[in-house]
């Protein structure tokens, strides 16, 4: 099957995977999964893209594709009653992204000491693409000719790391749901997905 045509595919098996499940409904529980669920519209969106050959639009996503993701796993795993208030009321004080990830691994580092490493070779990069930066730019040059010139290996790139947050952000919803055919169907996707996986 082709990259893209696996994207679709999971795209298409998360949905079937968590349509109809219920998770909690406690304040922290709606807004991590919210957030996972922004993951999955831009996991989406990632997808459609690609298929476009939107390249650069594609890659400006990731960013934004992995933030989601942490702030839902830190309020579920790590944030306090007041975090809590304060984000719903909009005046949540986030602080560094780093000081989350560090927080996410000293609750639980076999799950997110993957994502501490991800930040530390890939956040220049992934900030650039988002902010229209010079790595942004410079990929829509071949020569002097302003074309867009991803190579395959990056556009793959793109697609695994938007794979592995919509895995993870599926497996998160599938564990707070506590629903047993949605957990071993997205745990499924992680095992399958796994030699592909790039943290």
């Amino acid at each position: 099957m082709e990259a893209h045509g696996y994207s679709r595919t999971l795209a298409n098996d998360i949905v079937d995977a968590l349509r109809g499940i219920e998770t909690p409904s406690d304040d922290r529980s709606n807004i991590a999964c919210a957030l996972f669920t922004i993951v999955h519209e831009h996991h989406q969106a990632i997808v459609v893209l690609l298929e476009g050959q939107l390249y650069g639009s594609a890659a400006a996503l990731l960013r934004s594709v992995f933030e989601s993701y942490v702030r839902g796993a830190w309020v579920l795993q790590c944030a306090s009653s007041k975090d809590i208030s304060d984000f719903q009321k909009d005046k949540w004080k986030e602080g560094s992204f780093e000081d989350r990830l560090k927080e996410l691994e000293a609750v639980d580092s076999v799950a997110h000491g993957g994502l501490a490493r991800l930040q530390t070779t890939a956040w220049t990069a992934l900030n650039s693409y988002t902010h229209s930066g010079m790595r942004a730019i410079s990929r829509w040059f071949s020569g002097n000719d302003l074309i867009p010139s991803y190579a395959p290996k990056e556009t793959a790139e793109i697609e695994r790391l938007a794979n592995v947050f919509a895995i993870l952000a599926a497996l998160s919803i599938a564990e707070l749901s506590g629903h047993t055919d949605a957990m071993d169907a997205t745990k499924a996707m992680a095992v399958e997905f796994k030699p592909q996986y790039p943290l």
